[in-house]
């Protein structure tokens, strides 16, 4: 086994696992950086990894369960049960999720488990380095980012393609989980190997001028939101162990900061080119 390094969102990720790592999972090719001096987050294959302490958290998803437990020394072993496969798979973590490892030992023995755990281990790591990883679709247009916030099935995809087909100068950034750097008067969207069933794993990011929030509607209409307002729409889209006090405080004053300076709306919509048309108009006069 050898390390290889990626860079997403200027966090580097170190992966220990065996040379099919990128045959297996190629959507972190774009990503792949030189070696590098230290690493932010380090996963490590193929790990003796065992349950242990005490069941704080668990939900469920279409594709995966998911189980948490928090042991003596605020380590966390995260246990991802494959509702396709029937098969159970362990995460292992640190407190802030510096180190990570998994029993899963080559990097073919389940690729959707695997892309699944590096993307946890990013979301939670990511907090302590000011990245936020949301689920929200994240467009650019003439060189400035706009993402699109809303519960699953109201339209984040169907509206980021209505710019890359009606709004010129547009072009798809991330269509599942878009990271975005919280610095001041700063704030950039990332791509990341994670973008659901889009094939859009780019490394490149742009300046986040503003965020949209989907509502389905039966005509076209876009609001600010108040900061209140505005807190209360981006928090949901925010990956966080939301039972975790620290990390929920952390997020809470990221997106308090995010939104001093980013303009927060509600775009009541129709999945249609006027929509796009009314959002990418208030992204350029913003």
């Amino acid at each position: 086994m050898n390390y290889s390094y990626y860079n997403i969102a200027n966090i580097t990720l170190a992966i220990l696992a065996d040379s099919l790592f990128e045959e297996a999972l190629p959507n972190y090719i774009p990503f792949r950086v030189t070696a590098a001096p230290s690493a932010d987050i380090t996963l490590l294959l193929g790990s003796d990894v065992s349950i242990h302490g005490k069941e704080i958290h668990a939900f469920e998803s279409d594709y995966m369960h998911y189980r948490f437990l928090k042991g003596a020394d605020s380590s966390y072993i995260i246990e991802f049960f494959d509702v396709n496969t029937a098969h159970t798979y362990l995460l292992e973590t640190n407190a802030k999720c510096l180190l990570c490892k998994t029993n899963i030992k080559t990097s073919f023995e389940n690729c959707f488990v695997l892309n699944n755990m590096l993307m946890v281990a990013f979301a939670f790591g990511a907090i302590h380095h000011n990245v936020l990883l949301f689920h929200a679709s994240a467009v650019e247009h003439n060189g400035q980012a706009a993402i699109f916030l809303g519960k699953s099935g109201t339209g984040k995809s169907t509206h980021a393609a209505l710019w890359i087909n009606y709004i010129q100068n547009s072009t798809m950034i991330n269509d599942d989980n878009p990271a975005v750097r919280i610095e001041p008067q700063n704030h950039r969207v990332y791509g990341t190997p994670w973008s659901g069933k889009m094939t859009c794993f780019r490394q490149n990011n742009f300046p986040l001028r503003s965020i949209i929030r989907l509502e389905q509607s039966s005509q076209n209409k876009i609001e600010p939101l108040t900061p209140v307002k505005a807190l209360a729409a981006v928090l949901p889209s925010c990956s966080v162990m939301h039972w975790e006090t620290f990390d929920y405080t952390k997020v809470y004053d990221l997106i308090a900061e995010l939104i001093t300076d980013t303009p927060v709306f509600t775009l009541h919509c129709l999945p249609n080119k006027a929509a796009a048309e009314m959002a990418a108009e208030t992204l350029t006069k913003e």
